[in-house]
This record gives C-alpha cells, sequence and structure tokens, in this order.
C-alpha cells in the first residue's frame, strides 16, 4: 500500500463513519446500545483514542525513536479499550467528536512529516502500514457494523 492508497481508504472509512450517525442528535448518539454499553459517541472517543495513539508512534518514527514503540497484546487492548470507556464516558457527544476530528487532523499532520522509508518500515518486525490500517480505517470499519445495526434499531 503507498501513502496515497492509506490517505485515501482512511478518507474513504472516515466519510462512511460520519455518514452512518449523519442526522443524529446528541441525545441519540448518547444512547447505549451500539457496542454493548457503548454509545455512538463512546465509539467516536475510543476511535480518538487510537488515532491519537497512532499519532504518538509516529511522532517516534519521525524522531528516530522507534524501538520506544509498545505493540500490545489483545488483552492488553481490551484493558486499554475498557479503561478508555471508563475515562471518556463522561464526554458530551461534542467532545468526543471533536476530539475524533482533532486526532484525525493531527495524524495526518504527523502521517505527513514522515519520509516513504519511515513510511515503509516495520519496527519491531511490525510494518508501520499495517498498524496505521488497523488504527484508521480499519478501525472505522470495524465499528461501522455496530453503529449501523444500531441506529436501524432505533428506528
Amino acid at each position: 500500500m503507498t501513502r496515497d492508497e492509506l490517505l485515501t481508504r482512511m478518507n474513504a472509512g472516515r466519510e462512511r463513519l460520519w455518514s452512518a450517525i449523519d442526522g443524529l442528535d446528541a441525545e441519540a448518539l448518547a444512547l447505549p446500545g451500539v457496542n454493548g454499553e457503548w454509545a455512538a459517541k463512546d465509539v467516536l472517543a475510543h476511535m480518538a483514542f487510537w488515532e491519537e495513539h497512532a499519532s504518538q508512534r509516529l511522532r517516534l518514527i519521525a524522531e528516530g525513536r522507534a524501538e520506544q514503540i509498545h505493540y500490545y497484546g489483545s488483552g492488553e487492548i481490551d484493558d486499554i479499550n475498557a479503561q478508555v470507556f471508563a475515562e471518556r464516558r463522561p464526554w458530551t457527544v461534542a467532545e468526543a467528536e471533536q476530539a475524533l476530528r482533532l486526532a484525525r487532523r493531527r495524524l495526518l499532520e504527523d502521517l505527513a512529516a514522515l519520509t516513504d522509508e519511515q513510511l515503509g518500515s516495520s519496527p519491531a518486525g511490525i510494518p508501520v502500514l499495517a498498524w496505521l490500517a488497523a488504527d484508521t480505517f480499519e478501525h472505522d470499519q470495524e465499528h461501522l457494523p455496530q453503529i449501523t445495526a444500531w441506529r436501524e434499531r432505533l428506528s
């Protein structure tokens, strides 16, 4: 995958996500049930966290400190997700949306700062493009069916 392909997929995935919640008011977006007790706003806050985390990794790579990147096992990810949910659950819909928009903007800035060589690297044997895909457009795609099904149940 090239930088341009990554950006195209990231943009398309995010457009589908925003379209899935388009027209819903803050009250609806705060209703639990998208993913267990998570509301749509909680999913947005969760996604913002992982994009913030991806930005931190990109900055480490840009600074020549890729060896400091920590990669998580599935149990750790579940624990982090639970902690992020607990910390960000009090957020309003507006705060969650703003955090996700800001996280994406910063991610794009940090991505632009990488050379093609850095973007194509594999710190600790894990390709940068693989985890970037997982934290961006694949993550959007993971949660999109949950949001879509939840929205259908609201109707």
